[in-house]
């Protein structure tokens, strides 16, 4: 909710995860006051990390006397000496690989009447996607799904090591239906190969060809947050130091090489056989006197040749036009292409077609331009990455009409408003039919990014939410080669930059060295952990732009600011070293305007702006009400929380936090409790184990340890859609069924209130003393904490004021 959200009532009903019988409803009842919607104080966890509850029983992997206690059992695992002495167990692949590793059984304590949490100890140096996933069961049902489930794994492995020096804690609730009446229960751990998340059915799951990661500990216990035994050793974040090579000097020298080799490839290439990658990056080397191509004819007969076999092509085939290598802009790349050699067409677009008798490249082009306009128009995605590549490319498309057929463009006006839409400039209004008239499935109120410059996907997301080089590319094509100035685009595009700063925290690259790393674990569709280098914007893997391109784009002070300090920590050469190390026509078009780029970036002046959650910097909270998010930081702590967490069909009272000290890293999923709006429909989770949307997925081969789903059969009440729209279905993926209106909860010494409404205040119980961080008001134990719409309360509990 937000204040472009027309008012209505705020009725909340009760946001207890209905169990499979009466008493799971009971239970999620047990924390509320008979007055209204507040915590009571004694169901909350314990207030203070120091003070916090320890865990109701440890398993101590690798130790005889510990596993003998739990009745450990395993299959294709060893115990070894881990980390810091410390002993753990690795779970093995088989003799012939297959996607299933070792398992383990065990007994441990649980609680009969309350969520009973499990936390896994990891070491956070260990590395390689190649270790594959950790799935937790317990009583022989599977806790969670394999991807993007609202409970996820135990652990899932990464290429970069997480935190390195120190251990990390993963935690994730077990279902209530499984601990009731019961002291004690049977868990398990069960290995498994990584996931091709790109693959289809064939090739999703893959093989777990190594040791799996080492567990050091498993833990139950009843609050979110736990405190450690004093035997139990943590380790610390190794002193960090600044990346002196590769240098930018070696690196922008093998730069002009990569990009003067592959553009004179393209110029003597057979250009029948481009890709439109290729023919953007002789279009914008054209333009560039960096590259061989800057000027040149040949350029222009090269690119005219590869429009033609397009064109040829896509007479026989209309996918060409949205095939996946188009990503999501159909033909926007030949429109933009066009706008950049325009000064080297002459009479060329009068010329015939090669293989198109008697068909004028003036015809041809139009006909893309406007099928692919037309299309996607009617076809606009909801995921606000698709929408802005979608939107890019009908705005692009238009360009290029108005440069070759005026007639048959729309009003630079008209093209633009989809941009608007995809920046939450205007509504989202959704695919339109062939007369243009749009389908609202969100109603005429839905945006895409929310006041607070977040894309809404449908809460926040960290990789595919970050689309920084998307917005660089989107104010170009509006206000470069002769477009039109736009204030107001530019001052939104600021916006969502400087937001997204938010969630890049400090971590170190794969080599040791300090750098910035994007928050990742309280993302909806994310699944790599930690996430990315980010500094403006995305660095290893970023095909699709390159470390300084938003910046040279906006030459704004605070965004400078966050480049110098990339180039400060010596990230700058690293990550361009890996882009033009990669070999790609998508990564070679990218790179074509990198050099010029930083020689126009050395011209600015300095600016003391740095990345606000990195060392140093000011103690700050942030929140977004409309995403359910809060970033806090309070040195050393760093601090994210999702409350609205991947609840695509109904309310879940699941939260995701992530908990970064230079002591340990905490993340989990806990519950909370969340006041809504009730539509009176209800969604039971069904039985699946590897998705927890669409389908369930593709299903595991024959081998799993489990194939029921230990949540399959919740009932989760389904909220309200707001006012003028459509009510979702039961089990329709909708960014309104599992919104709250106000979000409390607790972790490791912070209680939080977030208030999604946009006309209702709401209040919570100060479960101990504390200070407020977004107002700095203090609160004695069992105050009222009030928070207004569209506000936040974050109180820091301590025991003194």
């Amino acid at each position: 909710m937000n204040d472009r959200t027309p008012a209505r009532a705020d009725t909340p009903h009760s946001p207890g995860v209905t169990r499979r019988n009466l008493l799971r409803s009971a239970a999620a009842l047990a924390g509320m006051t008979a007055s209204g919607w507040i915590w009571d104080a004694a169901a909350l966890p314990d207030p203070a990390q120091a003070a916090a509850a320890g865990p109701l029983d440890t398993l101590i992997m690798g130790n005889s006397s510990s596993e003998s206690a739990h009745s450990l059992s395993s299959t294709r695992s060893t115990s070894l000496t881990g980390a810091l002495s410390q002993s753990a167990r690795r779970f093995n692949p088989t003799s012939t690989v297959s996607t299933w590793g070792g398992t383990a059984s065990f007994t441990m304590k649980c609680d009969a009447g309350v969520t009973t949490y499990v936390t896994v100890k990891m070491w956070g140096g260990e590395k390689g996607a190649n270790q594959g996933i950790l799935m937790l069961l317990a009583g022989g049902e599977q806790v969670g799904w394999y991807f993007l489930g609202d409970v996820d794994p135990l652990d899932v492995a990464a290429d970069d090591a997480r935190t390195p020096g120190r251990f990390y804690y993963h935690t994730i609730p077990l279902p209530t239906s499984l601990t009731s009446g019961k002291s004690t229960i049977t868990l398990g751990i069960e290995s498994m190969g990584p996931m091709a998340t790109y693959a289809g059915a064939d090739g999703w799951y893959q093989n777990l060809s190594v040791d799996s990661r080492a567990v050091y500990r498993v833990y139950t216990h009843t609050k979110p947050y736990f405190s450690l035994a004093s035997d139990d050793v943590q380790g610390s974040a190794p002193a960090v130091s600044t990346r002196t090579s590769p240098t930018t000097s070696s690196v922008l020298s093998d730069l002009d090489s990569r990009i003067n080799s592959d553009i004179n490839s393209y110029l003597s290439g057979t250009a029948s056989s481009f890709d439109l990658w290729q023919v953007l990056a002789l279009a914008q080397g054209y333009r560039s006197s960096y590259t061989p191509a800057y000027q040149n004819t040949t350029a222009v007969t090269q690119i005219l040749a590869a429009l033609d076999a397009l064109y040829v092509s896509y007479l026989s085939d209309s996918t060409v036009m949205t095939s996946s290598s188009q990503q999501w802009e159909g033909f926007g790349k030949v429109g933009w292409a066009l706008v950049l050699i325009r000064g080297g067409l002459g009479t060329r677009l009068d010329q015939g077609v090669t293989g198109a008798s008697g068909t004028t490249r003036r015809t041809a082009y139009t006909k893309m331009l406007v099928d692919s306009r037309d299309y996607w128009r009617q076809h606009l995605p909801q995921y606000s990455n698709q929408m802005a590549m979608c939107a890019l490319g009908i705005y692009e498309c238009n360009r290029g009409l108005t440069l070759i057929n005026s007639g048959s463009a729309l009003a630079e006006s008209d093209a633009r408003a989809y941009l608007y839409q995809a920046m939450g400039l205007s509504p989202w209004l959704g695919p339109e039919d062939s007369s243009g008239t749009p389908s609202k499935p969100l109603g005429g109120n839905y945006y895409q990014i929310t006041p607070k410059g977040l894309t809404k996907e449908l809460g926040y997301v960290g990789l595919y939410g970050g689309w920084n080089d998307l917005v660089a590319r989107i104010y170009q094509a509006v206000t470069t080669q002769g477009g039109v100035s736009d204030s107001t685009l530019r001052a939104q595009c600021l916006k969502f930059l400087k937001t997204r700063a938010n969630f890049t925290y400090p971590g170190t690259d794969a080599d040791g060295y300090k750098t910035m790393r994007l928050a990742t674990q309280i993302g909806w569709r994310d699944y790599e952990y930690p996430g990315r280098i980010e500094y403006d914007q995305r660095g290893r893997y970023n095909w699709d732009g390159h470390p300084l391109q938003a910046v040279t784009v906006f030459n704004d002070s605070t965004l400078n600011g966050y480049a110098q300090q990339m180039i400060g920590d010596g990230q700058y050469g690293a990550i361009l070293d890996d882009l033009v190390t990669y070999s790609s026509t998508r990564v070679t078009c990218n790179l074509v305007s990198a050099h010029a780029d930083y020689d126009t970036f050395s011209g600015y002046t300095s600016s003391s702006a740095r990345l606000p959650m990195t060392d140093g910097q000011s103690d700050f909270v942030w929140f977004d009400p409309e995403n359910g998010v809060i970033v806090l930081k309070r040195d050393p702590d760093r601090l994210y929380i999702e409350a609205y967490w991947r609840a695509r069909y109904g309310i879940n009272n699941l939260a995701r936090v992530h908990l970064v000290t230079p002591a340990v890293d905490r993340s989990a999923t806990i519950r909370q409790f969340t006041t809504y709006s009730s539509s009176g429909l209800t969604y039971t989770i069904p039985n699946w184990i590897n998705w927890a949307y669409s389908g369930g997925g593709y299903a595991p081969p024959s081998g799993a340890a489990s194939t029921t789903q230990g949540f399959a059969g919740d009932v989760l009440p389904v909220a309200a859609a707001p006012s003028g729209v459509t009510q979702p279905a039961s089990g329709t993926e909708s960014p309104f069924s599992g919104r709250g209106l106000f979000y409390t909860g607790q972790y490791g010494g912070y209680q939080y209130g977030l208030n999604a409404s946009s006309s209702t205040t709401y209040t919570f119980t100060a479960a101990d003393a504390g200070t407020d961080m977004v107002t700095g008001n203090w609160y004695s134990a069992g105050a009222t904490v009030s928070v207004a719409p569209l506000s936040a309360a974050v109180l820091y509990m301590s025991t003194s004021a």
